[in-house]
């Protein structure tokens, strides 16, 4: 059984977070510094990891396949993702930052952290681990949605032209 949840905790909890988004700078035309949508600043920085696929990508992002395709597209259009068929299994197309994307999510990393860490250079000494420890449960009881199998198309660039021609 869960307590019952205080009205003004959650509305001040929820005017918190879109504050905090809006000044640290992830929203807008410049997000994290790019001109990137927060949609593929998030697939960049989840394909560093390595490993990752584009239904891995849906999931994690939490996207419907057909959005993730569009951006895997633009991104490897753009010079900043590769894709490459998986040793294990040839329809399984593993993604991986080339050199400019490489450069790309090191820029950034580095503006999430100057945001971040001149935030949180305003507050009290130690209040930063408190900042931490009071955000960190918040994503706990957040689970990976599930979602059905996603089936790459055998060429993203077959899809850019399909975008491209609509204007």
């Amino acid at each position: 059984m869960t307590t019952p949840l205080n009205p003004f905790t959650i509305d001040e909890l929820r005017a918190t977070s879109r504050h905090l988004v809006r000044e640290l700078g992830f929203m807008g035309e410049d997000f994290a510094g790019t001109n990137l949508s927060p949609s593929a600043v998030h697939a960049l920085i989840e394909i560093e990891q390595g490993r990752v696929t584009a239904r891995d990508l849906a999931v994690t992002l939490r996207l419907e396949k057909s959005s993730v395709s569009r951006m895997l597209c633009k991104l490897i259009a753009s010079g900043d993702v590769r894709e490459v068929a998986s040793e294990d299994d040839a329809r399984t197309k593993l993604l991986s930052l080339t050199p400019a994307g490489l450069e790309r999510v090191g820029a950034i990393h580095a503006f999430a952290r100057r945001r971040v860490s001149d935030a949180l250079g305003r507050l009290q000494p130690g209040q930063d681990r408190t900042v931490l420890e009071g955000i960190r449960p918040m994503q706990r009881p957040f689970r990976p949605r599930s979602t059905r199998p996603y089936r790459a198309r055998s060429s993203c660039f077959k899809g850019i032209a399909r975008v491209s021609s609509r204007g």
